[in-house]
């Protein structure tokens, strides 16, 4: 909603609504305009192989008599988008907006995801419907067909498509699970006449099922597939990849950027993002780890804030997750030593649960042991993690130092810690209960 614009994703259409300023009405109502994405009527089918070859082993899949293998397959929506006897997927299960001054009128892009793995970008043009610009679960879905599957020019050939593991692994990587836009930034062209002009540039980080991350570079402004300037692909690492984010941080007028990628099992890391034909950015050595435990709290979204450090008078990054019942921040800081790195957990909301009449004690998310709350100020479990309760806050927070931590852990940083707190509070309001 950068162009004050809200896009909400539903089982027919995405529709966007854009608050209007009417000058000619000196009434106080707001003025809401409605437009709407449609859900394409035709299932997406993924591009796994030849359409002779693949329709052959469907076949084969859906009447074998291995029920793990059979069963799977007629379960599956990627490998079933049709449905036949299911109900069939449509809608959107994901949208977002790319920054200002990225259509040709200068506003914004809206990537969209279907339910059935379909990856579009649209813009609306006239202000009274969108139109579809490109589809890149097809374009991806070329390049890998022509790449022969393999992630690298490295690696090694893969197995049969009638291999049921290959045919899953096919689908794996190029199903989309989240897609992000990064800021505006510049890269140089070269003309005719060698010499070099300053272009403007957006990327779109796509997120696969397998952990494997697109980087899509698209110049500006975005036309349509002429305007794809290259497709690189990144291998997180992450087993079960739930949600990832962009991390832009500028430092002594030098610019970093990396891919922070979260999972359904719990860990979180900033993943290094090759940026040699984009001026003036600058990229992590290796992968950065915020949190390694496999916790099974499930990473739901992720948020960067870029903030001001009032000790170390320098700006910093403040990563804020949404784990399981907990809020996950972490603080970025890079000094002569490095990337400082601290972090800690917000409860969202101590209330004891009750359920068939039964309570439910609160348990310690690093050792699971109980957390007796005697008051509500603090709590500390058996292993001695202690819980604080900020001012005029009912939720209770994680007060456990980073093993990873590269400064001390003293009471001015503890003092350091409280004042980020509060800025978390000012910024977000209390969590919910």
């Amino acid at each position: 909603m950068k162009d004050h614009r809200v896009s909400v994703s539903t089982a027919r259409s995405i529709a966007v609504l854009e608050q209007l300023s009417d000058v000619h009405s000196g009434g106080q109502e707001m003025v809401i305009h409605r437009t709407a994405v449609p859900a394409p009527s035709a299932a997406c089918l993924l591009k796994v192989g030849p359409k002779k070859e693949v329709a052959e082993c469907k076949e084969k899949f859906a009447s074998s008599v291995d029920p793990t293998v059979s069963q799977t397959f007629m379960l599956d929506r990627v490998f079933n988008p049709e449905g036949k006897s299911l109900p069939p997927m449509r809608g959107f299960k994901y949208s977002s907006w790319s920054p200002l001054g990225c259509d040709a009128n200068g506003r914004c892009l809206l990537a969209a995801l279907t339910m059935d793995n379909r990856l579009t970008i649209h813009a609306n043009l006239n202000r009274l419907q969108w139109v579809q610009l490109v589809d890149l679960t097809e374009i991806y879905g070329e390049r890998v067909y022509e790449a022969s599957y393999k992630l690298s020019k490295a690696d090694t050939p893969r197995g049969e498509l009638g291999d049921f593991s290959e045919f899953q692994r096919r689908h794996s990587m190029q199903t989309p699970v989240r897609m992000e836009w990064s800021g505006i930034c510049t890269t140089q062209q070269v003309k005719h006449n060698n010499e070099c002009r300053d272009v403007g540039s957006v990327l779109l980080a796509v997120l696969f099922e397998n952990s494997n991350i697109a980087v899509w570079q698209f110049q500006l402004p975005f036309l349509g597939k002429e305007s794809i300037t290259s497709c690189n692909t990144i291998e997180s690492g992450i087993n079960s990849p739930s949600v990832l984010s962009w991390w832009e941080y500028e430092h002594n007028n030098r610019k970093m950027s990396g891919l922070i990628v979260g999972s359904a099992f719990g860990p979180v890391k900033i993943l290094p993002v090759n940026l040699k034909a984009v001026k003036g950015y600058f990229t992590l050595r290796q992968p950065v780890v915020l949190w390694q435990e496999m916790d099974q709290l499930p990473v739901h979204s992720i948020k960067c804030i870029p903030l001001y450090h009032p000790y170390q008078k320098c700006s910093c990054s403040l990563v804020v997750a949404a784990r399981g019942a907990y809020v996950f921040w972490c603080l970025l800081l890079i000094s002569k030593a490095g990337l400082n790195v601290h972090n800690s957990h917000v409860l969202i909301g101590h209330i004891l649960k009750k359920m068939n009449k039964q309570t439910f004690p609160e348990h310690c998310s690093l050792c699971k042991e109980i957390l007796p709350f005697t008051d509500r100020k603090q709590a500390v479990c058996s292993n001695g993690h202690i819980w604080l309760s900020p001012v005029n806050r009912t939720s209770e927070v994680l007060e456990t130092p980073s093993v990873q931590s590269l400064v001390p852990w003293n009471s001015q940083f503890q003092k350091q810690e409280y004042i980020w707190k509060r800025e978390f509070i000012k910024r977000f309001g209390n969590a919910p209960h």
